[in-house]
Parts: structure tokens; sequence; C-alpha cells
């Protein structure tokens, strides 16, 4: 079960939490207008990824989905994560 919540305009999905884990929220970037400021540090799922997609040298990667976030929590918070 998870809470989403949606444009009101177009009903597309901006983002949603899920109940298990309330400690993230899944934001869907494609909706993002500039991403220029994004620095990702770790991305999820990436036995699906699109071949062409650069995943990073220095990014976690997960095949699925973790069983903690405690790493990826902490890279994000570290200062040149930012």
């Amino acid at each position: 079960m998870r809470r989403c919540r949606f444009c009101p305009d177009c009903c597309t999905r901006l983002f949603h939490n899920p109940t298990r884990n309330t400690k993230v929220t899944n934001v869907k970037p494609g909706r993002l207008d500039d991403t220029k400021w994004l620095r990702p540090v770790g991305h999820l799922w990436t036995r699906s990824a699109q071949p062409w997609f650069d995943l990073g040298e220095d990014a976690l990667t997960y095949e699925q989905q973790p069983q903690d976030f405690d790493e990826l929590f902490s890279r994000w918070r570290a200062p040149d994560a930012k």
C-alpha cells in the first residue's frame, strides 16, 4: 500500500510514499521541469535499467528493492552529495 499524489490538471502521479517505509518518498523525476540540480546517490531496480542509461561509477546500485535504506540515506546526507 502507498499514498500517492497526482497532478490536479493531468492526473499524472508526481510522487508516492510507501507505507512500509515512511522514511522514503519516491519522486517521479520525469515530472520535473529542471533536473540540472539532481545528483542521484543510488539507483534501485537496476536489473531492469535500460542499457543506454549511465548509472555512474559512484552511485549505489541495487538490482532490486534493498532490504534497508541506511546506506542510501547516509550517502544522501553526506556534504558532497548535495
